[in-house]
């Protein structure tokens, strides 16, 4: 026997019924809350979403043979579709229903990816721990639905969810050492251009067929687009790409990249020197991927993917906070690492991606406005947070099955 089990066939120091049903009571208000915040998120209208399938609709009716699906906006609004056509073929099917259909859809899908998505990550936790599986995960899953980039992408109906699946899917296919790993994050990237930071980690880790699998992916996918929506597609990469207006303003609150940082420290401007932006970008990308090497050798390749991941939010022009889903990977690798200051981190990261820190300093009313270092400190609560764990994040090798 391998010691995990006592002779009685039960785990040693079981915890007492009444922590137990604290944790159940401790759940139940967690899934209350995200419940109450995903209805009140509903005066948003879902806002991606219904961008999402205003454009691909208009598209459709339009004929997918024009450039249609980048001329749309969504009424009262200067936002449209920013993504990569390819993306839009796979929101096809999305027309076919009504948008209530779809948003119903999507929080069903998000939140099944969510619930897989912390099971896997904690795995390891809920092999050693003595507490049994339905009690950690009915804890821990609430917690990361209140995290900022996991509500928020489920509330405004966002693609960030099935990015992070696609990515964690080829984390474990790298395990496993599958033929096929690269190819989630091959389509990520053809969805969405952001997570092509993660080549460079597998560049640097020297996994060459993975990483000519995602390129082949990432090219495959956008070639194949191009030949079925030409026009859609030339669009994109001669125009639509580089409109940045499309997308939003870089120095609101809700942009918690470096450049969003700099934006609002030289006081709003839209253009902060691009010297310095180049330089921070190259320091925290050769950082990210320093760390990343190490994590890897160390065996622990989550924690590699993650590091890369932070530091794509960080460099990319704009990242709402929705993208950020690594940072919620790091609070649960931080809770898989144990220990106490690691449990103190874990804590941390939890109240401030919870919380929303940074949005008590947006805008003119907010309680933390105008207060300067305090402010500054606020409104980039996620940019800090995300150098932190740049640095601090910490690494071990990946525990091993337990075999009798």
């Amino acid at each position: 026997m391998t010691g995990q089990l006592s002779r009685a066939g039960t785990r040693p120091d079981r915890p007492a019924d009444w922590r137990l049903a604290g944790v159940v009571a401790a759940s139940a208000l967690g899934s209350l809350l995200v419940f109450t915040h995903l209805v009140q998120n509903a005066q948003h209208d879902w806002f991606d979403l219904s961008v999402y399938d205003g454009a691909v609709g208009s598209w459709r009716k339009a004929g997918l043979s024009t450039s249609e699906l980048y001329d749309y906006l969504k009424p009262g609004t200067p936002y449209g579709f920013t993504y990569p056509p390819f993306a839009a073929l796979l929101m096809l099917p999305m027309t076919s229903v009504s948008l209530q259909t779809a948003v119903a859809l999507n929080l069903v899908a998000s939140g099944l990816l969510v619930a897989a998505g912390t099971a896997w990550v904690l795995h390891p936790l809920l092999r050693r721990t003595p507490w049994p599986a339905w009690a950690v995960l009915g804890t821990a899953l609430p917690l990361v639905l209140l995290s900022e980039p996991v509500r928020q992408s489920m509330a405004f109906g966002q693609v960030n969810l099935f990015l992070a699946a696609l990515v964690l899917a080829d984390v474990a296919a790298l395990r496993r050492g599958a033929r096929w790993a690269g190819v989630g994050i091959g389509l990520a990237v053809a969805i969405k251009l952001t997570p092509a930071v993660l080549l460079l980690y597998l560049l640097i880790t020297r996994r060459h067929r993975a990483l000519l699998v995602a390129a082949g992916t990432a090219a495959g996918a956008t070639l194949l687009t191009l030949v079925l929506v030409p026009a859609a597609s030339v669009r994109f990469w001669t125009q639509a790409l580089w409109e940045t207006d499309r997308v939003g303003k870089v120095d609101i609150t809700d942009n918690q990249s470096l450049l969003g940082l700099l934006s609002r420290i030289h006081g709003g401007a839209a253009h902060p020197p691009h010297a310095l932006w180049a330089a921070l970008a190259a320091a925290v990308l050769a950082v990210a991927l320093v760390r990343g090497l190490q994590a890897f050798r160390a065996g622990d390749d989550l924690a590699g993917f993650t590091l890369a991941g932070i530091a794509g939010g960080l460099v990319s022009p704009i990242s709402w906070t929705h993208h950020l889903w690594p940072l919620t990977v790091a609070g649960l690798l931080l809770v898989v690492r144990g220990g106490r200051s690691a449990t103190r981190g874990a804590v941390a990261v939890g109240a401030v991606l919870a919380l929303g820190v940074n949005w008590w300093a947006n805008g003119p009313d907010a309680p933390l406005r105008g207060l300067g270092p305090i402010t500054l400190l606020v409104e980039n609560a996620y940019v800090w947070l995300a150098l932190v764990l740049l640095v601090a994040l910490p690494t071990r090798p990946r525990e091993r099955a337990v075999t009798g």
